[in-house]
């Protein structure tokens, strides 16, 4: 009798038996902390996150700073957020859990600047890009909880290079905190596994944005890999305590082109991002656990295809927003990806004042087996995010 094993499942065996006293990083991480929503405050997330075009608003610096060059006024904006994740066991596994928090998702000004011709503008502020909360319990205790959240600080610009074509740049830093307990069933739960770390990166995003005709404008994002600095303590197995260290991991580069089309009353956009997960690794600086987990990365990552679409239209005094995010796991072997994490949104603006307004999102997130680690753990996440954006 021939035994067949699916290539992921002998990577899998491999590991195990390759494992000594295994570092706290592994391959999942390059993947949990190397991504983010597709969205920042409250009407680009309303929105599905779709705005690579160019959205004349501070959001751009997240999405294309060329967009910034669009701006007619200045804009301060803040934002905050509040969300539940239900946690569902799969492959045979009974397993529940429910995690909640609410944090400050942005907070920003952006200003266009007088120039005799074309268009000069800049902006800056804080935004979150990534929430870590989840719960597993087997019924009677948590046997995993995770926890954390990770942000980027952004200074952006953007200038009109001709009539029609605007672009744009900006620097960001990413900071964050992470801490995972629990997942190794067998250790007594006063000295269960537990990784606790704190995040610090820098990248750089640029971008064109090109007005046609009829409302229409095209853009492209390019984004750098984010190098991302990890200062992690923890403990590994039972009587195995790391000491304190710094670890090192690096993004894949991202590129993403958009569509939008429509006038002040009516928008509909639409973007397509492309990230090779494959090219995510750590600075090993010599740890041959570190290089195992580049290698396994390398072999289960794959290219992947985000897309967004989203709509907007204004009512008067109220604008209704719709859109959509779906972002494929990498973690596939055949010609397409097995499972899609899936955002569904729905939103509504109320302008209270010429120059103040009121934005409200609402997101309905299904992980369905993506970004969770290999563990069969999937999971639902509701949020609310709340804003105020001023213009004058």
């Amino acid at each position: 009798m021939t035994l067949l094993l699916h290539p992921r499942l002998l990577l899998l065996l491999l590991a195990v038996v390759l494992a000594g006293p295994a570092t706290a990083q592994t391959a999942d991480d390059l993947y949990r902390l190397g991504q983010r929503e597709p969205a920042i405050g409250a009407r680009m997330t309303a929105m599905g996150g779709a705005a690579a075009a160019g959205l004349g608003d501070w959001t751009a610096a997240f999405a294309n700073p060329a967009g910034l060059a669009y701006l007619r006024s200045r804009q301060a904006i803040a934002a905050a957020h509040a969300f539940t994740r239900e946690t569902d066991g799969t492959r045979g596994r009974r397993s529940s859990g429910e995690a909640e928090a609410a944090t400050l998702s942005a907070l920003g000004f952006a200003a266009p600047l007088p120039v005799a011709r074309g268009a000069l503008a800049f902006g800056g502020g804080y935004q979150e890009t990534a929430t870590y909360a989840r719960v597993v319990s087997d019924g009677r205790f948590p046997s995993l909880q995770e926890e954390g959240w990770q942000g980027e600080a952004s200074l952006a610009g953007a200038v009109a290079l001709t009539p029609r074509l605007m672009g744009g740049l900006s620097v960001n830093a990413p900071v964050g905190r992470y801490r995972r307990e629990g997942a190794d069933p067998n250790a007594p739960r006063d000295a269960a596994p537990w990784f606790d770390a704190e995040l610090a990166g820098v990248n750089v995003r640029g971008g064109l944005s090109l007005a046609l005709d009829y409302g229409v404008r095209l853009g492209l994002t390019v984004e750098t890999p984010t190098y991302l600095r990890v200062e992690q303590v923890g403990r590994v197995w039972t009587d195995d305590v790391v000491p304190p260290r710094d670890v090192a991991l690096v993004t894949p580069w991202r590129v993403a082109l958009g569509f939008l089309a429509g006038s002040e009353t009516l928008l509909v956009t639409a973007d397509v991002e492309v990230v090779d997960w494959s090219q995510a690794r750590f600075d090993t600086d010599g740890d041959a656990d570190l290089v195992r987990e580049n290698a396994f990365a390398e072999a289960l990552f794959r290219t992947v295809l985000n897309s967004r679409v989203g709509g907007e239209a204004r009512l008067g005094a109220v604008a209704l927003r719709v859109g959509a995010a779906f972002q494929p796991d990498p973690r596939f072997d055949g010609p397409v990806p097995e499972a899609v994490r899936q955002q569904y949104a729905l939103g509504v603006g109320v302008q209270l004042h010429p120059q103040a307004r009121l934005d409200l999102a609402f997101t309905h997130t299904r992980d369905e087996d993506a970004f969770v680690p290999l563990d069969g753990v999937v999971g639902r996440r509701n949020a609310l995010q709340v804003g105020l954006d001023l213009r004058f």
